[in-house]
Parts: structure tokens; C-alpha cells; sequence
């Protein structure tokens, strides 16, 4: 089941590296190129590759005809999706003021605000 998720991962990256590699040198087009760059960007991202496993697992559980391989396919890309996330975090943007706010009190940020939330408050 591993096998068939990685497959279909696979199958995705190869793809995307295709349109990269076509994309490259001066004499392509600027839609190409803007494609290229954007991919590019999206593939530093956990979240493109946790989609990517998704995605993989969701072909692999779709050509699979045996019902109970293809949830035990659904559950390890499932699995592979949440490992990766855990091991690879989203890193903040820089002057991300949400993060800056949030820093300083443990509640939601009406509380650190004063807003009172109504009436016996």
C-alpha cells in the first residue's frame, strides 16, 4: 500500500519536474516561465506536498478494485501526509503580525485586546 501511494506521488513529482525542466532557458515563453517559478514556490511548501501525497493516495485508492486495499491505501498516504507535516513546519512569514499578537497571551486575541464579551463579564 506504501508502494502504490509513493507511486502515484512519484508519477506527480515526475510531472512536475517535467514542466520545470521545459520550462527552462531564455527562449521560453513568459507563461512558462511564470508556471515554472510557481511551481517552484509551491514545492517549498509543506502543504503542496502533503497535497501531493493526498492526491497520490486518493489515484491509488481510485484504481484500486479491492475495497479494503484501497482504504488501507487511503490510510497510509493519510499516515505519510501527517508524518510529513509533523516533521516538516510551516515556517511564519516575516512581519506576520497574527504571530507577533498571539505571542503575548495564552487566549484568543479579543482577550488580550480588553473586549469585554458582554453582559457578567
Amino acid at each position: 500500500m506504501f508502494r502504490v501511494v509513493l507511486q502515484h506521488v512519484a508519477i506527480s513529482v515526475g510531472v512536475i519536474l517535467l514542466i520545470i525542466v521545459v520550462c527552462r532557458g531564455p527562449e521560453r515563453s513568459r507563461a512558462c516561465v511564470k508556471v515554472r517559478d510557481f511551481l517552484i514556490l509551491r514545492l517549498q511548501e509543506p502543504a503542496a506536498w502533503r497535497a501531493l501525497i493526498m492526491v497520490g493516495s486518493g489515484f491509488g485508492a481510485w484504481t484500486e478494485p479491492d475495497p479494503r486495499l484501497a482504504l488501507a491505501i487511503i490510510t497510509a498516504g493519510t499516515m505519510i501526509a501527517g508524518v510529513v507535516g509533523y516533521f516538516w513546519p510551516v515556517k511564519k512569514p516575516k512581519g506576520d503580525s497574527n504571530a507577533e499578537q498571539s505571542q503575548g497571551s495564552d487566549g484568543p486575541p479579543e482577550a488580550a485586546a480588553g473586549v469585554d464579551e458582554g453582559p457578567g463579564r
